[in-house]
């Protein structure tokens, strides 16, 4: 076929890249790390992440979410759950 130049019908498919532009009615939140990563003290700055695994036996989807301290890069806290949940994690118990 490559010979020929010719390729299948549905071969041909367009990717959709990803595009985190919100658009006009939109708002962006403003960069308050503005890249500075390091800190002096603990939980001053945490980075939060959710995770989707696949679990290859049973098909079914879990969501990890972690809370990393930027100050040793040691994770704080994680939670797994079945859902995706963006409220897992009580942060008020660091807040004493």
């Amino acid at each position: 076929m490559h010979n020929m130049n010719i390729q299948g019908a549905g071969y041909r498919r367009k990717r959709v890249k990803y595009n985190s532009y919100p658009g006009p009615d939109g708002q962006t939140t403003h960069n308050r790390f503005r890249r500075r990563f390091q800190t002096d003290r603990p939980l001053q700055k945490l980075s939060s992440d959710i995770t989707e695994f696949k679990v290859p036996t049973t098909g079914e989807k879990l969501y990890l979410e972690s809370i990393l301290d930027l100050y040793n890069k040691e994770i704080v806290t994680y939670a797994l759950s079945i859902r995706n949940q963006v409220w897992l994690l009580p942060l008020n118990q660091w807040n004493s």
